[in-house]
């Protein structure tokens, strides 16, 4: 009987090494798929957005632009609980002609409260 027993044992111990491989084997066929898979996904976007980045960033060296400076601007940004903290900001706006920016200057005052709105 204890031949039997122990028999039975190393009968088992060898069927499941093999299972152990199996499945060892299927889990890492699994992660190469799934890691494939995101490499494949990962460079698919990156290629195709950094053909639109270089046809826009063409785009955009042929047309020339123009930068207007708004003047320094501090917003309090205090908060309900007391706290106050303050934030100071340039802004650079980026026209498309210069007659734009010399519209923009007797506004000046609109186009900044049009910011501080949006900031507090």
């Amino acid at each position: 009987m204890v031949a039997e027993a122990e028999a039975g044992e190393s009968a088992t111990r060898k069927k499941g090494i093999p299972e152990l491989f199996l499945i060892i084997g299927a889990a890492a066929v699994v992660v190469l798929l799934g890691g494939a898979g995101l490499y494949y996904f990962l460079s698919s976007g990156s290629s195709a957005e950094g053909a639109a980045d270089s046809h826009g960033a063409t785009a955009a060296a042929a047309a020339p632009t123009f930068i207007f400076n708004l003047p320094p601007m501090t917003v309090n940004l205090s908060n309900e609980a007391g706290g106050e903290s303050f934030m100071r900001l340039t802004i650079a706006l980026e026209v498309a002609n210069q007659d734009v920016m010399t519209a923009i200057q007797p506004s000046l005052a609109k186009v900044t409260d049009a910011f501080q709105v949006y900031l507090r």
